[in-house]
C-alpha cells in the first residue's frame, strides 16, 4: 500500500485560491490514483442529482486534481496534475471566501489524532438561511461526497490520518494510523481564516 495526498484546487472570482485534500492509503500507482481521485470528483461535481455546481456561484472554478505520493513521514516523493475547467452554475454571488462548508472525516475511535476534516470553498449566498446551510444543500453535499469517496473507497483505497506528533502515551510520529471509514457534512458554515492568511496583502 501506498500512502498519497489527493487535492482539489481552484479560485475565486477576486483570484484568491482555495484548495483541499485529504490523505489515502492505496494499492493504486500514482497515476491510477490521479485517476480515481478526480474521476469521481468531476462526476460529484457535475452529477444532475446531486452535483455541487448547483450550489455555487459560477464566479467559482475548480481548476485542479492533484495527488502526491508520500514517504514515510509523509513528505511529498512525487506528484501528478490533471487540469480541470468546472465552474458553479448560480448566478448569485458566493458567501465571503473564508465562509468553508465543513466535511467531517470520522472512524471507529475517539480523539483528535484519529479523525480528520476537509473544508469545501464558500457556497452561493441563497444556498445559507440564518447563518445555517438549508437542508437541500447539505444533503446534496452529503450525497455527491458519499458518491466520491465511495467510488475511491471500491479499489481497497481507504482515507486515512495519523499522528504528526508524539502522543501523551509516548506514541511516536506517524505510528499510529486510522481508517476514517465515513464521513458527514456540518450545516454551520465555518470560519476558516487562513483561507485569507495565505493570501499575500496589497498595499494601497
Amino acid at each position: 500500500m501506498t500512502d498519497y495526498h489527493a487535492t482539489i484546487d481552484g479560485v475565486y472570482a477576486n483570484g484568491r485560491s482555495w484548495s483541499f485534500g485529504t490523505h489515502i492509503s492505496s494499492p493504486n500507482t500514482i497515476d491510477t490514483m490521479l485517476t480515481a481521485w478526480q474521476t469521481p470528483f468531476v462526476a460529484a461535481w457535475t452529477s444532475s442529482t446531486h452535483g455541487l455546481q448547483d450550489l455555487y456561484s459560477n464566479t467559482i472554478s475548480v481548476t485542479k486534481a492533484r495527488v502526491a505520493q508520500l514517504g514515510p513521514t509523509w513528505r511529498e516523493q512525487a506528484n501528478r496534475v490533471f487540469l480541470l475547467d468546472l465552474k458553479g452554475n448560480l448566478a448569485i454571488d458566493p458567501l465571503p471566501n473564508q465562509e468553508a462548508v465543513v466535511v467531517k472525516m470520522i472512524s471507529d475511535f475517539s480523539g483528535p489524532s484519529r479523525r480528520g476534516r476537509f473544508y469545501l470553498p464558500a457556497l452561493a449566498e441563497d444556498q445559507v438561511n440564518a447563518n445555517i446551510i438549508i437542508p437541500a444543500a447539505a444533503t446534496r453535499i452529503r450525497d455527491a461526497v458519499a458518491a466520491w469517496f465511495g467510488s475511491v473507497r471500491a479499489d481497497g483505497s481507504t482515507f486515512i490520518t495519523t499522528n504528526r506528533k508524539v502522543l501523551k502515551d509516548g506514541t511516536l510520529p506517524f505510528a499510529q494510523r486510522t481508517t476514517l471509514t465515513a464521513q458527514e457534512v456540518s450545516d454551520k458554515p465555518a470560519r476558516q481564516s487562513r483561507r485569507n492568511r495565505k493570501t499575500i496583502p496589497t498595499y494601497y
